[in-house]
């Protein structure tokens, strides 16, 4: 319930260095309460630092996936999800977090947890701007590239529907698609329709993911899968262009040295946001 929402919002929080932050684990993925899938269905790194915090903050995003999304490194030990240094190079982004480890996108699909999310962000006062979805990863070993599209694709017409745009973030390379040919030319598969469907929808924007893997990368962890410290904060300095391109289209990008100065200030406590709406958001 919204009530729900809220109290995860503002009550269950932890400090991190600049915000607030909420994380929590729970991985069983058998059918829960729908009220309180979207928090606590599966291992959810879920990171609300904010949106009773800033006054800085012009628009929310929403970064949803799995433990790319998460920011699964250092073989599992450390979480550097690209979600937190979007917020760096974008200081008037807020970008919360969902990285659900393993899970694959069809479980995504039944869990409803994106759009739960979303939905009730918005009915307490606190709408989501724009979706980052980066999904399709651990479906790859089906090899049914429109199966897996689908229900990737499935995720953001959830959102669509709640009248919130979507950014569609292509799946990763990885060193199992460049060793297994069949996974490799499914990954392709799924990008080229993934790529066609947001052509033909005016909410969704794809980008092929903007970190291409290579074995001799330093941007990679050894799993040959994850990416490392590097390879996340490399994401999100590539996908900020795309995001202010969406949110405020036309308008000049801030230099990265006063976006530092920016983001480097006392933030002020705030509870509650405007609505995009007020803020000037396009469309």
């Amino acid at each position: 319930s919204a009530a729900l929402l809220a109290c995860l919002l503002c009550g269950r929080r932890a400090w991190s260095q600049h915000s607030l932050a909420f994380d929590c684990a729970c991985r069983s993925k058998e059918p829960m309460d729908p009220t309180i899938v979207g928090m606590m269905n599966g291992e959810v790194q879920i990171r609300y630092s904010s949106r009773n915090m800033l006054r800085k903050y012009e628009f929310a995003v929403f970064a949803y996936g799995d433990s790319l999304t998460g920011g699964y490194c250092n073989a599992g030990y450390s979480r550097c999800p690209y979600a937190r240094y979007i917020e760096v190079t974008a200081p008037n982004v807020l970008c919360d977090h969902m990285g659900l480890s393993d899970w694959t996108a069809k479980e995504m699909v039944s869990a409803a947890s994106l759009s739960y999310t979303v939905a009730c962000a918005a009915r307490v006062g606190f709408p989501y701007d724009l979706a980052i979805v980066m999904a399709g990863t651990n479906d790859l070993e089906t090899g049914e590239a429109q199966e897996i599209a689908d229900d990737v694709w499935k995720l953001h017409r959830s959102v669509h529907e709640l009248g919130v745009r979507t950014l569609a973030v292509g799946v990763p390379g990885s060193h199992w698609q460049a060793a297994d040919e069949d996974v490799g030319k499914c990954a392709e598969e799924i990008n080229s329709i993934l790529e066609e469907r947001c052509g033909q929808e005016p909410l969704a924007t794809y980008i092929a993911c903007p970190v291409p893997y290579d074995d001799s990368s330093d941007l990679w962890e050894e799993d040959g899968l994850h990416m490392n410290a590097a390879g996340y904060e490399a994401l999100a300095t590539a996908l900020v262009p795309h995001i202010l391109k969406i949110l405020k289209p036309g308008e000049p990008e801030v230099e990265g040295q006063q976006q530092q100065q920016v983001v480097n200030e006392p933030r002020e406590l705030l509870w509650g946001r405007p609505p995009a709406a007020q803020l000037g958001a396009a469309g």
